[in-house]
């Protein structure tokens, strides 16, 4: 899968309402174990600040074993 060429720019992400962003990392979880597996531990990292969005995480993670 990989092609061996560690972190580049493959994306450029904005902002829907137009403002700044700093850097962010793009996980394409559908087809990317590795990337399921982050999305899983950010889940958890994530859950007592952020309940809601650790469920959806867990969720769309479920759905795709389905």
């Amino acid at each position: 899968m990989s092609d061996g060429r560690g972190m580049y720019m493959k994306y450029r992400v904005e902002r829907m309402d137009g403002k700044d962003m700093g850097p962010c990392f793009i996980l394409e979880y559908k087809k990317d174990r590795h990337a399921r597996v982050a999305l899983a531990a950010y889940a958890d990292a994530c859950a007592e600040d952020n309940p809601g969005l650790a469920q959806d995480l867990r969720w769309t993670l479920e759905e795709l074993e389905r």
